[in-house]
């Protein structure tokens, strides 16, 4: 196996392996579910939020549509580098309709319309978060995971006043 890549749902996994057989995987069952075969070994695999499957091998990029989950006859696009460049790796962008593509001349951007999310849910992952609103996010994740019976305010501190500093300091010291 040289490359995989499974999907935002975790349902499928894609691997590519030397024998240039592309396998589609039931991660439930442990089970192959369609097979695809490439011109020569994939190097890198990618799966888009959408489901759109990316391989990558030689000079050449396939964009395969909905090959997750049914079997395609064809792929959705194709793509030749220039000659003489290989690919490294390629990776889908979260919530664009870029795939980077990394290879021996250096980096390029293709664009395949529908591979990214439209829109995102700040719930989940929101690209625009602000500084605060991260530290927010963390105090919120971490007092969800303490069980609610084990937040409770000391009794005997409130309503309590407390004594300053000067006024516990003794005479003549300043504090």
């Amino acid at each position: 196996m040289r490359a995989a890549a499974i999907d935002r749902q975790g349902l499928y996994l894609a691997t590519a392996g030397l024998d240039c057989q592309l396998k589609v995987w039931d991660v439930r069952t442990f089970k192959p579910l369609h097979e695809y075969f490439t011109a020569a070994p994939a190097v890198s695999v990618d799966v888009s939020q959408r489901g759109m499957l990316a391989v990558g091998y030689g000079s050449r990029v396939q964009v395969w549509k909905d090959a997750m989950v049914e079997k395609q006859q064809s792929p959705y696009m194709n793509h030749r580098l220039a000659p003489g460049q290989s690919i490294r790796s390629l990776a889908f962008c979260p919530y664009e309709d870029v795939l980077g593509v990394g290879h021996s001349g250096g980096v390029s951007s293709l664009v395949i319309p529908g591979a990214g999310e439209p829109n995102f849910d700040s719930f989940v992952a929101n690209p625009f978060i602000t500084n605060k609103q991260r530290r927010e996010q963390e105090v919120h994740q971490l007092l969800d995971k303490l069980p609610p019976e084990t937040i409770m305010l000391n009794p005997d501190t409130i309503g309590g006043i407390k004594v300053s500093d000067r006024e516990s300091a003794p005479e003549g010291l300043c504090v």
